[in-house]
Parts: structure tokens; C-alpha cells; sequence
């Protein structure tokens, strides 16, 4: 490990535990893990990185190591692993969604591509990606509401691809750079009610808006362990009302911002102490409006019910 990383690595330390003691009242999100879903005994996730939810409630977990998808049913017991959809192999899925007509979405990283699936894996259509000068490192996917668009992330040629799904063309945003539009190594993105999509920034530490016209509009958080900061943002989701949920797989937390970006606060337990998450990866609701986080060490994942007071907050 390099002595930056070292340096990283402490300052994320001393500061995990620091923050938790002086978070004001008002941003205490009071929540509480009800439940976890795990693979198998003897057959566990290894690093698993994104899950997504179908409508009749059947869980989707990303386990990239293994190669394959996990499937649980509503009440998170585990109903089977899949490494090939029709004639198509799995080669390290990342990322997972799903659309408006319930077919799933794979980042399928090791191939440099998007598979996209339904009738119980048999159905399957492949998405080839646009080259850059490096082979497409597809990490994230998030649709449209209206399905029209989907938004593709390009982790290593630090770049967002937008597919329109009307005719299948791409256009291509984002370089390389910290400032204002440009990105470093984006990982995961969710939708917003309004057309744009939210993308978490893994090194640059913050959350970038791409807007219904795919240009840059807006920048979330910066790098830091204080409340509002972001140290290693992996997971992100939107709710109902368009806030934005984050993870922080070095510090452990999951934070919440308004639309606009204000600090609404971060997930804590009973007690008003942080909500402490070991590596949380990938985020998603369910229909009963519980958040699930995905915990990439334990290779499991959280299951999340929200205070009722704070869901029914505008």
C-alpha cells in the first residue's frame, strides 16, 4: 500500500468514529436493519456489489467474483444462481436494474457489455458498447422512468454512456478531471422523476447529475469524513420524493441528501448513533419501501426499514 493509501486509510479511522458523536438531532435518520440475505452456507457471496428488486418483490444480488446473479424471493430466501442467460455466460456482473416492463439490466464488466434479461434468464439481448481507447469497464446502470434512456457507466474511461433505447444510439459525457462535469472512476447511478440520473464518484467523492439532455448540472458532497462529505461513495439510490441515498464503503455509512443537495442527514439506530454498514456497495428500495444495502465484506446483503416520520417527509 502506497503512503497516500495509508494516509487515506487512517484519516478514514480517526474520523469514522469522530463524526458519529456530533451529529445534530435533526440529521439523525432513525432506521433499523430488520433483516440480512445471504447465499447458502458453504457457498457465499465474494464481494457482491449491486442489487436490484423485480416487481413481485424477488431479489437480484450482483456477485461478480463468482461470476453469476443470486435470486431470493420476498421473504429473502435464496432461490437459486444463475452464471448464464440463454447462450450468454456471466463474466463479473457489477451492476443491476430494472425497467418499467421488469426485464433486468447487467453491467456484465468482463465482457464489456449489457445483457439485458426476463422470463426467468431465458430471454436475453445483448448490448454492445461503444469503444473508447481502453475496452468499455461497465460498472453502472440506471433507466429512465419513462424507459426511454438508459444511463451507462464507464468506470475506467471515467465517461457516462447514454443509450437511447428508441433507436439504440449512444451519446457519450464526461472526461477524466475533479472539476465541474468532468469525473474520476464514477461507479454506480440511479434515476430522478425529472429525466436526470445521479452517479456516484468513487475517487472523485461526490455525486454528479447529468440532466434529461445528458449535460452536466450538478455536483453533490466532495471528498472528506465530515457529515455531507464523501470518502469512497460506492452505492446510490433516489426515493419517491428524488432524495438521493449514499454509501460509503470506507466509512461504513449511508447518507441522504434533498434533490438540490442539501444534507438531509445519515441513517442512524435506536440510540442516535451512526448505522454502521460493512462495506456497503449497492443500494435499491423495494416496493414496501424498505432500502436494501448491499455489504460487500460479509457478502451479504441489509435489509432496511426507514423511521415513518422521515419517509413521510416532503
Amino acid at each position: 500500500m502506497n503512503r497516500w493509501r495509508w494516509a487515506s486509510a487512517i484519516l478514514a479511522m480517526m474520523y469514522a468514529t469522530a463524526y458519529a458523536a456530533d451529529i445534530p438531532a435533526e440529521k439523525r435518520i432513525a432506521a433499523k436493519i430488520v433483516q440480512t440475505v445471504s447465499a447458502p452456507e458453504g457457498d457465499a457471496m465474494q464481494y457482491p456489489t449491486d442489487v436490484a428488486v423485480d416487481r413481485g418483490g424477488k431479489i437480484y444480488v450482483a456477485d461478480g467474483v463468482n461470476d453469476r446473479i443470486l435470486c431470493f424471493d420476498r421473504d429473502g430466501q435464496f432461490d437459486g444462481a444463475t452464471r448464464a442467460l440463454g447462450d450468454e455466460t456471466l463474466s463479473n456482473p457489477i451492476g443491476l436494474c430494472f425497467d418499467s416492463g421488469d426485464r433486468l439490466w447487467i453491467a456484465d464488466n468482463g465482457h464489456h457489455r449489457v445483457l439485458v434479461t426476463s422470463n426467468g434468464f431465458k430471454t436475453v439481448k445483448v448490448i454492445d458498447l461503444p469503444q473508447a481507447n481502453a475496452p468499455v469497464d461497465v460498472t453502472g446502470i440506471a433507466l429512465s422512468a419513462d424507459g426511454k434512456r438508459a444511463l451507462i457507466i464507464d468506470n475506467d474511461n471515467h465517461r457516462v454512456l447514454v443509450r437511447d433505447n428508441t433507436n439504440g444510439t449512444f451519446s457519450t459525457s464526461g472526461v477524466r478531471g475533479r472539476g465541474l462535469g468532468q469525473l474520476e472512476w464514477p461507479f454506480l447511478a440511479a434515476p430522478c422523476s425529472d429525466g436526470s440520473f445521479v452517479i456516484s464518484e468513487a475517487i472523485g467523492a461526490r455525486i454528479q447529475r447529468f440532466d434529461a439532455k445528458n449535460r452536466w448540472s450538478q455536483s453533490i458532497s466532495s471528498w472528506g469524513v465530515e457529515l455531507g462529505q464523501s470518502f469512497r461513495p460506492k452505492g446510490i439510490a433516489t426515493d419517491a420524493k428524488d432524495r438521493i441515498y449514499l454509501s460509503d464503503s470506507s466509512l461504513g455509512t449511508v447518507q441522504v441528501f434533498a434533490p438540490l443537495g442539501d444534507t438531509l442527514g445519515v441513517l442512524t439506530d435506536d440510540n442516535g448513533k451512526i448505522l454502521r454498514f460493512e462495506h456497503p456497495m449497492g443500494l435499491c428500495f423495494d416496493a414496501r419501501g424498505r432500502l436494501l444495502v448491499v455489504e460487500a465484506k460479509p457478502g451479504r446483503v441489509a435489509v432496511v426499514e426507514l423511521n415513518a416520520t422521515f419517509r413521510g417527509n416532503p
